[in-house]
């Protein structure tokens, strides 16, 4: 089973975050640098996030790793990223979410990965066009929280699967205070907790904000062994 969410939460959390990068790719230049993706600009984050759709929209009917292919032209890239999202969302309501597929998680493999992993990317590459625009943006804490385990479920152990780092040696609870549950990052019984919104818990794991302002801020907290904590925040966990 893939994530805590109905198919219609993904979908929606797929679809909502397609609209604002589409907004964002069609009213704003395309050189806008992208500080949460250094050395991107909005059309390069557009450009891959499209990529991806497609290369996920190639998954759903393949059983091996299918080739990405190159995004569209920046003069048509708006039109060319709805164009993606639009064919991904349609097949992803068109399919069951039971149905074998290639995926890059746990087996069973099924359309399921897909429907879970969208939305996060998706979400999370809109907040990162958003920001580069100069709005505010939200990720919904259940959105968020499910995000949260998909980093400690499934990016970490594939990071550690490919060796792309060593195994922590250590755990570390995660746990949204506003949504889903405690979910464990490492190996072993955790040693300390942070705890605080999901959003914030998520875009720390993906290095979207800094866990050192957060937890001397105030708005997470941690619980635990801190100098272990702080040693496991500072590194990678995923791509």
């Amino acid at each position: 089973m893939y994530g805590a969410l109905s198919t219609e939460q993904y979908l929606d959390a797929t679809a909502a975050g397609a609209g604002a990068m589409t907004d964002a790719l069609a009213n704003h230049p395309l050189d806008t640098p992208v500080p949460s993706c250094p050395g991107w600009d909005l059309g390069d984050l557009g450009g891959h996030l499209g990529v991806v759709h497609r290369w996920a929209l190639d998954s759903l009917t393949s059983s091996s790793p299918p080739d990405e292919g190159p995004p569209g032209p920046r003069e048509e890239l708006a039109s060319w990223y709805a164009d993606s999202a639009d064919a991904l969302l349609a097949a992803l309501r068109g399919t069951d979410p039971d149905t074998a597929c290639w995926g890059f998680g746990p087996r069973p493999r099924t359309v399921r990965f897909w429907l879970r992993r969208q939305a996060h990317e998706t979400s999370m590459h809109s907040w990162d066009a958003l920001v580069a625009i100069g709005r505010e943006p939200r990720i919904d804490a259940d959105v968020a929280a499910d995000g949260v385990d998909e980093v400690v479920s499934v990016f970490y152990p594939r990071q550690v699967r490919l060796g792309r780092r060593p195994p922590l040696g250590v755990a570390l609870a995660f746990s949204p205070t506003d949504a889903g549950g405690p979910a464990v990052l490492g190996e072993g019984e955790a040693v300390a907790s942070l705890s605080g919104p999901a959003e914030l818990l998520l875009l720390g794991l993906w290095r979207r904000r800094d866990w050192g302002r957060l937890l001397d801020d105030g708005l997470v907290r941690l619980d635990g062994d801190a100098p272990a904590a702080r040693a496991v925040l500072a590194q990678a966990h995923t791509p």
